[in-house]
């Protein structure tokens, strides 16, 4: 038989015709051949196999087979074969797949480019590029190509959507929630870059059991006066239908006279449509100016050696110099702070920096007045190497934190009612025992401590003034101090505390009715609930919160709390009180009914304006120099923006964008 035929194969044995055994069958097998390489229905895909010469080895399937030509013949018709040859067209080769690589890196890079061309060209912040990436990459998410052709937004369009579709569904959003709810607004008058005269209005209101303060409106003022401010902000609330005799709860501002003033002012008039309409000057406003009184006991020399230290380093050339100086004694290379003139509270962290680089300070002014002949520097130089100035600011270092950390502490957005006394009071306290005979002071309430009479002082020697002014006393190097001066120190600091208590008494009266409410109001701090039997004489400081509710009810609910063991009376204020919100009975109804709107209506009294603030702070990082032809009524539909973005706690991204919000969508949002 041909060695070239197909197959295994078997021949029949030759059969003895005289017997009639049959021999046994020879089986014979195929060995690979190189030559079916060349063949061109094999060519491709045939080779070698390592399991032995009576294989081969398909490289499509990565398999063994064993067989000759027609076993090869009949694989390469099979169904699996021909489906993996298919596989394999459809993929792209090595250096075609290279190829689509290196022209996708470049197509990334010049995109990438051109967002830094455009954060450049239009003078933009570096940080808005996460933000425009994450923006291309959900703009492609959610529209192929056809349709992104057709998104179109240039000025005029993102001006209209701003305002009359994003802005206008915040600003509704808000009117829907104070029409329906007690709140409480915070209001400041303000002149902007272009010498608009405005008053912002933030409202405080319970949304989804949180307490959250909200922009509402920019009224264009045209008089100034406490008569002009109240009939703009009532105009506003009666054009819109809000309730506000019914629904408002309190009132807060700075402590101006318009604002503020006993018989005519904004809250005077407010107070004649709510007669128990709850009023709190800014806690922020009156610390500032507590400082502000207490500093004027100090010399002025060292307020002036602040500033002028400030001035004289402002030269590129002085600063160089002074930086050497900074490295000689290795101090921190950090530069001297300005005093803000309006606010006074800044001065502590001024005070904390001259004194880290005092002495570095005085090496550089002493050689600016020797090598420079420069007479302010010497000026300069001998204030800062009289030992009490730095006395003076070792004081300041020491006391201007309790009432700068009492600051911080109300500029922030959540309910700090309930505290407000207790943190006064302890501060208050603080600065009477630095003066005060300790016995006095525990056995007199604190709201009949006579502060400024000279027969409860402590003696002058024994007046603390902290603990460096303190070993600095003890030491006196050199005797560099005379007793003169010394006594003259401690009379000056003597005065600031007087004065400090002064103005905490005068601006928070101890003796008030209403210091006294809010003193009852330590109900809402979890830890003292198991100590506090009744809140029934509170709730009747605070009718407007109360309301129509009953006290037996609110009252029986709040010593049923108290008795609840699945509650622990201890931890954050904000989560317990939302667990209590949140209780329900069987039915779904709240378990707490009188007592969570009592205390819902309380956390929305306000304790400062410092909100407000902000607001103005946010108009002037939109209205500049350059944009300073924008209208309130932009400014408004900004501001409304952000306010969807805070309330849903979310991004441009993945912010809620509702069916309403797509209907004011249209050419209607051009008028």
């Amino acid at each position: 038989m041909d060695s070239s035929d197909d197959g295994e194969y078997s021949t029949d044995n030759e059969k003895n015709e005289n017997s009639s055994k049959v021999k046994k069958t020879k089986t014979y097998q195929h060995k690979y051949r190189t030559e079916w390489e060349k063949m061109d229905d094999f060519k491709n895909w045939i080779e070698p196999s390592s399991k032995g010469l009576f294989f081969f080895y398909c490289k499509i399937c990565k398999e063994d087979y064993s067989g000759g030509k027609s076993a090869v013949k009949k694989h390469g018709m099979s169904q699996k074969h021909v489906k993996n040859c298919k596989r394999l067209q459809n993929q792209p080769k090595l250096n075609t797949l290279a190829a689509v690589v290196t022209t996708s890196t470049k197509k990334i890079k010049k995109v990438e480019i051109q967002l830094g061309m455009f954060i450049a060209e239009h003078n933009l912040s570096f940080s808005l590029a996460d933000s425009l990436v994450d923006l291309i990459k959900d703009i492609n998410l959610n529209l192929d190509k056809n349709e992104i052709k057709n998104v179109t937004c240039n000025r005029v369009k993102c001006t209209k959507i701003v305002i009359n579709v994003i802005g206008q569904t915040g600003f509704e959003n808000i009117l829907d929630n104070i029409k329906n709810k007690p709140f409480s607004i915070l209001v400041d008058e303000s002149t902007d870059i272009a010498c608009q005269k405005s008053l912002a209005i933030v409202v405080r209101y319970v949304y989804n059991n949180t307490v959250t303060d909200q922009f509402l409106k920019l009224l264009k003022v045209e008089d100034g006066s406490a008569r002009g401010l109240y009939t703009t902000l009532i105009d506003f609330f009666k054009s819109n239908n809000v309730p506000y005799k019914e629904n408002m709860l309190g009132f807060a501002a700075d402590g101006c006279n318009t604002m503020m003033g006993e018989h005519h002012s904004l809250q005077s008039l407010l107070k004649q449509d709510i007669p128990d309409l709850f009023v709190m000057k800014c806690v922020c406003h009156s610390l500032a100016l507590v400082a502000s009184y207490a500093c004027k006991q100090l010399p002025d020399s060292i307020e002036y050696l602040i500033r002028d230290i400030y001035a004289y380093l402002q030269s590129s050339k002085r600063l160089k110099a002074y930086e050497e100086f900074q490295q000689f004694l290795n101090i921190k290379p950090h530069k001297i702070l300005q005093l803000s003139q309006t606010r006074w509270l800044s001065l502590n962290s001024v005070v904390n920096r001259v004194l880290e680089q005092f002495n570095a300070l005085k090496l550089f002014f002493q050689s600016q007045y020797i090598e420079e002949k420069d007479k302010k520097a010497e000026e300069i130089f001998g204030v800062l190497n009289n030992p009490l100035s730095k006395l003076y600011l070792q004081f300041l270092q020491f006391v201007l934190p309790l009432i700068v950390n009492l600051n911080l502490e109300f500029q922030g957005e959540q309910p700090k009612i309930y505290s407000l006394y207790e943190k006064m009071a302890a501060v208050y306290k603080t600065f009477l025992e630095f003066y005060l005979n300790h016995e006095y002071i525990k056995n007199t309430p604190l709201e009949q401590v006579q502060y400024r009479n000279p027969q409860h002082f402590m003696d002058i020697n024994s007046i603390y003034l902290g603990g460096d002014v303190t070993v600095a006393l003890s030491t006196n190097c050199n005797n560099s101090l005379n007793k003169e001066d010394v006594q003259t120190f401690r009379l000056k600091c003597l005065n600031f505390y007087i004065e400090c208590c002064h103005q905490l008494f005068k601006r928070f009266p101890f003796n008030k009715e209403q210091m006294k409410a809010l003193k009852m109001l330590s109900f809402l701090e979890p830890k003292n609930i198991p100590n506090i039997q009744s809140i029934a004489l509170a709730a009747s400081n605070f009718p407007k919160c109360l309301n129509s509710m009953s006290v037996n009810d609110l009252d029986r609910e709040y010593r049923m709390l108290r008795n609840m063991e699945s509650f622990k009376f201890e931890g954050n204020f904000v989560p317990f009180w939302t667990e209590v919100f949140s209780l329900k009975n069987n039915d779904q109804t709240e378990y707490f009914p009188t007592l969570s709107n009592f205390v819902k209506n309380i956390l929305c009294l306000p304790h400062s304006s410092a909100t407000v603030e902000r607001v103005f702070s946010a108009i002037n990082l939109n209205k500049t120099k350059i944009r300073n032809r924008l209208c309130n009524r932009t400014l408004e539909g900004i501001l409304h923006s952000k306010n969807i973005l805070k309330v849903e706690n979310k991004t441009f991204v993945n912010f809620d964008i509702g069916p309403e919000m797509v209907s004011k969508h249209n050419n209607t949002m051009y008028q």
